[in-house]
């Protein structure tokens, strides 16, 4: 049975909605709070309480006295935008999956550097454990890339880094069981398991190159699926 979701939420849900959606677009004023408690079914409370909430993450600019003003989100939000964005995935802009995945391209190889550098015995320590394989399911694929990703990050020991990972971990748990669906991307993956695990214990190749190669392929693979995705939805 699910759990009533709570009005702060429900009501930044919904608003962060109409913004993505483009029903309230950059530059408009929103409703006053009289009439959009009244239309979100919240207490004046409970919306300020939400208004100041995704002030703060770069939504909009409350104006005391007036409706508040959405802003331009894009060109002046920062990582508090993906943390409103996290509470609406399914409306999560293609566009912007690419530009995060091409993000990871850029980072993580730059923390399996760093990892290898400075912690290698505790970066050999991932591997001890064994690691999915093909046939694994979607969710266990998924949850075991997040995991590895994310101790490569912290053994950069970058807080800058961390902080930004840490804003990737809902969308990439979400749509991560969309992309280890496919074989074609849990084979490319266990191959950079495989692959890592030989860089690190054999010296066969940098970590970065083996990571940085298999960034890359993953961002490929995205690609092909969210062409079939689009096609589908054209009726193609």
């Amino acid at each position: 049975m699910n759990k009533p979701i709570k009005p702060t939420r429900y009501a930044r849900k919904e608003i962060i909605r109409k913004i993505i959606q483009g029903e309230w677009p950059p530059g408009t004023l929103i409703p006053s709070e009289r009439k959009l408690s009244e239309k979100l079914g919240v207490t004046r409370a409970t919306l300020r309480e939400v208004l100041k909430i995704i002030e703060k993450e770069g939504w909009i600019r409350i104006k005391h006295g007036k409706s508040s003003l959405v802003k331009d989100f894009w060109s002046e939000g920062g990582l508090g935008i993906l943390s409103g964005l996290n509470e609406n995935k399914d409306l999560f802009p293609q566009p912007l999956i690419v530009e995060l995945l091409e993000v990871r391209v850029d980072l993580l190889p730059i923390c399996a550097k760093k990892a290898y550098e400075t912690n290698l015995e505790n970066f050999k320590d991932i591997f001890l454990s064994p690691f999915p394989d093909e046939n694994s399911t979607a969710e266990e694929m998924t949850y075991f890339d997040w995991k590895l990703q994310d101790q490569i990050v912290s053994l950069s020991q970058n807080t800058v880094y961390r902080l930004v990972y840490n804003e990737f971990k809902p969308l990439f748990l979400y749509f991560g069981k969309e992309y280890f669906k496919l074989k074609k991307a849990r084979i490319s993956s266990v191959n950079f398991y495989k692959n890592l695990k030989e860089s690190i214990f054999e010296d066969k190749l940098p970590p970065y190159n083996v990571v940085e190669t298999s960034m890359k392929e993953s961002l490929f693979i995205w690609n092909e699926l969210s062409s079939t995705i689009n096609g589908e939805k054209n009726g193609k």
